[in-house]
């Protein structure tokens, strides 16, 4: 999934097969992102990523969408794709919801990803995120939980996925 050129490792997909009941209008995911790569490869190609991908008959054509993009953090010196005109990211350490060493938002004490020496025993978190996107009533797709290294196979990253669940009402996709 690298569109930079860059090779990756330790790639890892977790792939499902789902229905989705007749009355759903979508799902969403809570997941959280570490790495050990924070904050001082932020910006360069040792940019460890995270995709939600799907793949549905009717919702995307059968093509494979990433659907967890969001702004990034300096869209003006690094993106991933362009997204109806906008620069987005993939889920990293150089997306706007990264959390910075020195002041993070959730407290990820005790997880081996907490904020120390710039050094493979510390790094920092995206916080919780949730995604949402839209699904068709009763269609059959598939979801791809992929994470890897970007340009070596030294600092690691993890994710932790929670709380899938089904949508039935109105709401905004995105993450």
């Amino acid at each position: 999934y690298a569109s930079d050129g860059y090779s990756t490792f330790d790639n890892v997909e977790f792939k499902v097969t789902l229905k989705a009941p007749s009355n759903a209008l979508g799902f969403s995911i809570d997941y959280i992102f570490f790495s050990e790569e924070y904050e001082e490869y932020i910006g360069t190609s040792f940019n460890d990523k995270f995709y939600i991908l799907l793949r549905a008959p009717q919702t995307t054509g059968n093509q494979w969408k990433v659907v967890n993009t969001t702004a990034c953090s300096n869209p003006n010196a690094y993106y991933d794709i362009i997204d109806n005109g906008e620069k987005k990211c993939f889920i990293a350490i150089n997306t706007a919801f990264s959390e910075p060493c020195g002041n993070p938002q959730t407290n990820i004490s005790g997880t081996g990803y907490e904020f120390g020496s710039p050094d493979s025993a510390h790094g920092s978190s995206t916080g919780w995120l949730v995604t949402s996107h839209q699904i068709q009533g009763g269609e059959q797709f598939e979801l791809t939980f992929h994470i890897h290294d970007s340009s070596d196979g030294i600092y690691d990253s993890e994710v932790i996925l929670d709380n899938f669940h089904w949508l039935s009402q109105p709401f905004t996709p995105g993450t």
